[in-house]
């Protein structure tokens, strides 16, 4: 999938969670988002992970991403068989043209996402 983003959404702790959202005019879109202090109960259900998804929340998973990578005007994310089956995607390439101020944003709450997940690269 490939997904042009006409609007992006982020904040670093939108309700307890880091959020980033990106929308096509066509209505398509991907969410990213983490809860930065999950309940036991929470842990205990798996929604402690990075949630994802695409389009609609029936296309929905957590820890379903095996790599993500953000570059200067776009970002790629791949898929594990979770993640591939809950969204009927295996990779997923978000182009988008941010000012650096808000690019800079953007990668700070990427990072705050994908704090301690071992495959995120920030690749400037």
């Amino acid at each position: 999938m490939i997904l042009e983003a006409d609007e992006i959404y982020f904040h670093p702790n939108d309700e307890g969670c880091a959020t980033v959202g990106f929308k096509a005019v066509t209505g398509d879109y991907v969410l990213v988002n983490r809860d930065l202090d999950p309940t036991e109960q929470d842990a205990s259900l798996g929604f402690d992970g990075i949630h994802l998804e695409v389009s609609d929340q029936g296309w929905s998973c957590y820890d379903g991403i095996s790599r993500f990578a953000i570059y200067p005007e776009k970002v790629e994310i791949e898929l594990n068989a979770k993640g591939a089956t809950a969204t009927q995607q295996e990779r997923i390439e978000i182009h988008y043209d941010l000012i650096p101020e808000r690019r800079s944003q953007l990668r700070a709450v990427l990072r705050t996402i994908f704090d301690g997940f071992p495959n995120f690269a920030d690749v400037g």
